[in-house]
């Protein structure tokens, strides 16, 4: 398992980043392997806000916890995880292909570029996947749209969204 530990107006001790390494092992028990791992600490007035990204077998588990004790963010936010993992995991293993908990995403972020303002950039394989499918990854990820390749329109590229009035609608490419 990778973990990059990202620090913003703090400073932790070596003994909170092997307390971390030792708290996100435990979440190895859910998959055949954690590729990669996010934690981010930082201090906002008297709280510490911890994010942690986990990507496994091609799903992605986010958490953001403020409390005044950065051991209490990260423990809530290992907890809020194995919550999530918990819960998808029975619908996720009905639904998904036996072979979708391989990974398949990897992202690059580009240097800014100047033109048009453009803060950032990703880019990564997608993998097909039915509608419902995607809607379930845009809700782990806890976003309002998620770009994938659509197994039920012959793998064309489609971006799922939410739609304003409670429902979800897709853009297909022609």
């Amino acid at each position: 398992m990778k973990i990059d530990f990202t620090e913003r107006n703090v400073t932790v001790p070596d003994s909170w980043r092997e307390y971390a390494e030792k708290k996100m092992g435990k979440l190895n028990r859910y998959f055949r392997d954690v590729t990669d791992v996010r934690v981010t600490i930082r201090k906002e007035r008297e709280k510490y806000r911890c994010e942690t990204t986990l990507h496994a077998d091609s799903m992605y588990f986010r958490a953001s916890v403020d409390t005044t004790d950065m051991y209490a963010s990260l423990d809530s936010c290992v907890s809020s995880i194995d919550r999530q993992i918990r819960k998808h995991r029975t619908k996720l293993e009905k639904r998904l292909h036996s072979k979708a908990f391989e990974p398949h995403e990897d992202y690059d972020i580009p240097d800014e570029t100047e033109a048009y303002n453009l803060l950032r950039r990703k880019s990564f394989n997608m993998k097909p996947m039915t509608s419902e499918e995607a809607i379930l990854q845009m809700q782990l990820l806890s976003h309002a749209f998620f770009m994938f390749r659509d197994s039920e329109n012959s793998g064309a590229v489609s971006v799922v969204y939410c739609r304003n009035d409670g429902g979800y609608g897709i853009i297909s490419e022609a």
